[in-house]
């Protein structure tokens, strides 16, 4: 795999606008979907499994990738499944957190989604290498069947 040091930049050096985009996408995201869908399974009494997506990034810092900031987010999605799972230990719905490799997806592009609140879109520096480093033989849909096999088998 080559260097993929696409957008990589010092902590110091990633602007607030980036910082507040980042946390709010990756983390922010994952917390208000807790917040609305889990009292809602709750509420219905049935079991249920929530399934929080991190990243390979929530349990390293690629030196290759440089994805200090990216992962930063992910560790926290990581924390915050295993303290969602002790939360629902003793009730009917479970939760884990996937934390896949490289999936076919388009976060190469997601520089052209920041919202102009936030300084808007931006070119990412090396977003070809980036595409070309971030190539995968998994597609979403195969991630996707296996995380539904792996929520509807039975656990201890």
């Amino acid at each position: 795999m080559p260097v993929c040091r696409w957008g990589a930049m010092p902590l110091w050096e990633v602007a607030p606008a980036q910082w507040e985009w980042i946390f709010g996408v990756n983390v922010q995201g994952v917390i208000n979907g807790i917040r609305i869908l889990v009292p809602r399974m709750r509420g219905h009494g049935e079991a249920g499994h929530v399934v929080n997506t991190a990243s390979i990034g929530g349990l390293q810092v690629n030196p290759k990738l440089r994805n200090g900031s990216y992962a930063m987010t992910k560790y926290a999605i990581v924390a915050l499944s295993e303290a969602l799972a002790l939360d629902l230990e003793h009730s009917a719905i479970g939760a884990s957190v996937l934390c896949p490799a490289l999936v076919a997806t388009t976060l190469h592009a997601s520089s052209q989604r920041r919202p102009a609140r936030l300084a808007g879109p931006f070119e990412r520096q090396g977003a070809d290498a980036a595409k070309a480093c971030q190539s995968a033989d998994l597609s979403h849909d195969d991630a996707g069947m296996r995380v539904l096999d792996a929520a509807a088998r039975p656990h201890p």
